[in-house]
């Protein structure tokens, strides 16, 4: 692979350390990558963002013992200004992010 130690892509490609640090970039990424089949238009008007089979999306969006172990979203919810990975939190994270799209 790269000549980076932990890095997935070399040439035009890059990997960055992202991370909740209060700045609003773990936001902006999040965006960039999870709206993009809004974007690009794979969706229509009427399919949820969550409805993307290629996203990790809906992953963000259930329990912890239903999503992959790796994912935290505490950091990404925090972001947003929603203090708990609770039903709840997920709900209202899910809901503005619908209401992006």
């Amino acid at each position: 692979m790269g000549s980076g130690k932990g890095h997935l892509f070399t040439g035009r490609h890059k990997s960055l350390i992202v991370d909740g640090s209060g700045t609003g970039y773990l936001k902006s990424v999040f965006h960039y990558v999870h709206l993009n089949p809004v974007r690009a238009k794979p969706l229509n008007e009427q399919q949820p963002l969550k409805s993307y089979v290629w996203s990790s999306y809906d992953h963000y969006l259930k329990p912890g013992g239903e999503r992959w172990k790796w994912l935290g979203v505490d950091r990404l919810l925090c972001e947003w200004g929603i203090p708990k990975d609770s039903l709840a939190g997920r709900q209202r994270f899910g809901q503005v992010m619908e209401r992006i799209v």
